[in-house]
């Protein structure tokens, strides 16, 4: 058996693994879940049947469409999806904390989104089912003699 000293001491028994494996999943699942820009563009041109430049100057109006319009005070709603607004926070004083010096924060406006109803419902479509997935692997028994963990 292998001691290694990692916050108190871990015992490694025939299996070598030094974290849950669901921490990597997670992690792995999180990556493959973000979609940049070009993704998005790529996905576009498919499904309108146009090329990636062209998809490319629709999905540009469109998100300048908005910012557009946030920009002159106003509110941008795509039904069932969500609607964009600017918040306004007013001038205030606040402390910095290592310094614990008194600083003045001016007015700022910062954009802010509200899903939609029918948003909301396709994202947590799925929760049902990833909730039961993660109550049977809380289930899942793992030997003594594969993974311990004790504290000094």
């Amino acid at each position: 058996m292998k001691n290694l000293d990692l916050l108190g001491s871990v015992h490694f028994g025939p299996v070598f693994a030094l974290y849950d494996l669901s921490d990597y999943i997670n992690v792995y699942q999180k990556w493959e879940r973000v979609m940049t820009r070009v993704q998005l563009v790529s996905k576009l041109s498919l499904r309108m049947d146009v090329s990636k430049k062209e998809a490319d100057l629709y999905l540009t109006a469109f998100l300048d469409s908005i910012m557009e319009t946030l920009h002159k005070d106003g509110r941008v709603v795509v039904q069932g999806f969500g609607s964009f607004k600017v918040n306004e926070y007013k001038a205030r004083v606040a402390k910095k904390p290592m310094s614990e010096e008194l600083i003045q924060l001016p007015t700022r406006r910062k954009p802010s989104f509200h899903a939609g109803k029918e948003l909301r419902e396709r994202v947590n479509e799925g929760m049902d089912l990833a909730n039961e997935a993660v109550a049977v692997m809380s289930r899942v028994r793992v030997p003594e003699n594969v993974f311990s963990i004790s504290a000094r």
